[in-house]
């Protein structure tokens, strides 16, 4: 059964439905890819002042807050630096969440 409200066909409505969440699933990498940071091999000399601009964070300079992020993202680029220089088959990076703590990733990916 084909109905039809104010002229259009629930058909059409269910396409533009459709089409238009596969705009947003094909765009969202888009969006992202502009928040770019390092790859793996791109980690020497990368500074936590980098990263805030890479990641588009908002920390003010001297603030507690700040050095506190500071800290665990040097404490991650060690960890990750080590690992990739252990030769294995894969490499880890450098990502948004590079200055959280163990419990605020788990609570950003729901785990």
């Amino acid at each position: 059964m084909n109905w039809v409200v104010y002229g259009k066909s629930r058909r059409s409505d269910i396409f533009a439905m459709r089409v238009t969440a596969l705009s947003a699933a094909l765009l969202l990498p888009l969006a992202v890819a502009g928040q770019r940071g390092p790859a793996w091999h791109e980690l020497e000399g990368y500074t936590f002042q980098k990263y805030v601009h890479d990641y588009g964070k908002s920390y003010t300079l001297g603030s507690a807050e700040y050095a506190s992020r500071e800290a665990i993202f040097i404490q991650e680029l060690n960890r990750v630096r080590e690992l990739n220089a252990r030769g294995l088959s894969w490499k880890e990076g450098i990502n948004e969440r590079s200055d959280l703590t163990s419990e605020e990733q788990h609570k950003v990916l729901g785990l």
